[in-house]
């Protein structure tokens, strides 16, 4: 090969190789941006969240009440001042409204679980939970959109299913109410559960039949539920079936508690709850069903709260007696007495475990200033 034919090849390479490479950094941009188009995609959407307002007037809050809301708000700053993703914010949100429902705190509660529902919006938690919140403070409608809400995250959730049920029975929409708890009852973790909600709506429809039917598959699923032998009687009496009737109202027993199913949302917001008032109503309502152990535990850190509260501790105290516990009952009773002498419920229930001790005088004595 010529001198001047190697020139020409050695050109023709060259300009190969630069074709070559020049073709390669092209492809090297395109893929940078389809990269970057890819992630610019992937990044989450930007959530407009509302402002949870700080309760007013915290300097009347009982000390263990402000420390737990400070605590959660200091998590919530910390998380959201870590970058983080919105799933995890959102859970600071949700943890941030627990705090706040637990103490019936329900304007800021509101807010948070707002923001925990537009961060992480597949998370049945806070849409149920804030369904319960509005149904204790007797917001139903607003109650029936949350548990709807958890509803369409998870269609089969026990715990949703049951309680949007009994909302749509306590106002009436007795179908909607039935095909929730029909399908509740489908499982077995939930059919006693469902039965004595079907149960339920059966007796407002005066089909006694029916109720009696669910009512005794209730029962043999869980003998415990004495309380249902009342509505039990109620159903055969309206069948005129006056024997069935007077054997149920014989087994009667108010400390029977109605059937349930596992909910550890609702047992995680149990464990937020460090107002002695929101204790001392908790323990109030698990006394009237004659649950003296639950009211016990509930009256103990209602007690341990404010120690000052001169009715938690005779609520204490009456649980203990009611337990048996008398000794424990009278220090307990003695003690409130001291701070609130004028409580009318705490002379006689002292007066009655000094009875109990065969202290004939001081029973006397304590019934007499009542």
């Amino acid at each position: 090969m010529s001198a001047s034919a190697s020139r020409a090849a050695a050109r023709a390479a060259g300009a190969r190789l630069r074709r070559s490479t020049a073709h390669a950094r092209i492809l090297r941009l395109l893929l940078a941006s389809a990269v970057a188009a890819a992630l610019q995609g992937c990044a989450e959407p930007k959530v407009e969240l509302l402002p949870v307002p700080v309760p007013a007037e915290t300097s009347a809050f009982e000390p263990s009440v402000r420390n737990k809301l400070a605590q959660a708000r200091a998590d919530l700053d910390r998380v959201a001042a870590s970058k983080p993703s919105n799933k995890e914010l959102g859970k600071a949100y949700g943890e941030l409204a627990m705090t706040y429902h637990a103490q019936d705190l329900v304007k800021p509660a509101e807010a948070a679980y707002e923001n925990a529902r537009k961060l992480d919006p597949r998370e049945i938690r806070w849409p149920y939970l804030e369904g319960h919140m509005y149904n204790d403070s007797s917001h139903v409608p607003e109650a029936k959109r949350a548990f709807e809400a958890a509803l369409a995250i998870d269609g089969s959730n026990l715990p949703a299913l049951i309680s949007l049920g009994q909302v749509y029975m306590q106002s009436g929409e007795l179908d909607k109410a039935q095909q929730l708890f029909e399908k509740a009852s489908s499982s077995k973790e939930g059919r006693a559960a469902a039965l004595t909600g079907l149960a339920k709506v059966a007796m407002i429809r005066r089909d006694y039949k029916e109720a009696i039917r669910q009512f005794e598959e209730v029962l043999a699923l869980s003998p415990s539920a004495t309380q249902l032998r009342q509505p039990l009687a109620v159903a055969y009496q309206g069948i005129g079936d006056r024997v069935k009737a007077e054997e149920n109202v014989a087994r009667y027993d108010s400390t029977g508690v109605e059937p349930n199913v596992a909910d550890a949302a609702a047992d995680a917001l149990a464990a937020k709850v460090v107002a002695s008032r929101v204790l001392l109503r908790r323990g109030q309502r698990d006394g009237k069903v004659g649950r003296f152990d639950l009211a016990e535990v509930a009256f103990r850190a209602a007690v341990a709260a404010d120690p000052t509260n001169a009715e938690a501790l005779a609520n204490l105290g009456i649980s203990l007696a009611n337990l048996g516990r008398v000794e424990e009952a009278q220090t307990a009773l003695v003690e409130s007495l001291r701070m609130d002498g004028d409580n009318a419920v705490a002379h006689m229930s002292l007066g009655v475990v000094y009875d109990r001790q065969g202290m004939d005088e001081p029973a006397t004595n304590t019934t007499k200033r009542r």
